[in-house]
């Protein structure tokens, strides 16, 4: 988990600057940030950096380490409906067999083991 904050302020760091103010960021900057994760990362990951992203600076808040909350109502994780439509997207890219291909194979295993139906569909 250390490692996934530490990469995450790395991140945050390479692409909205070391040197300029936190309190000079606007929300087009987090817009901006997000676009970039979108286009390197799935859903899943880039729900988990935002999720990062804002409690590094709730806790820069929290912590008097910055004098003023950072407006990151414009930066949202993933819709659950993106989520879903990416998970099913990748399991569909990567099945090697489709299921009618599985239930066939099953089939063949069953008779070739003494002719005996080993399942019943």
């Amino acid at each position: 988990m250390y490692k996934d904050y530490f990469d995450t302020c790395e991140y945050i760091l390479k692409h909205l600057g070391k040197h300029g103010a936190v309190s000079d960021l606007t929300s087009r900057d987090f817009e901006n940030l997000r676009a970039t994760m979108a286009a390197q990362w799935g859903s899943t990951r880039l729900g988990n950096v935002v999720t990062r992203t804002k409690s590094v600076f709730k806790y820069a808040y929290e912590s008097e380490l910055i004098d003023r909350p950072v407006n990151l109502t414009q930066f949202k994780k993933p819709s659950k409906k993106t989520e879903r439509l990416h998970r099913s997207n990748q399991s569909k890219e990567h099945r090697a067999f489709e299921p009618a291909e599985i239930h066939l194979l099953l089939r063949s295993v069953g008779t070739i083991i003494g002719g005996i139906n080993l399942f019943l569909w």
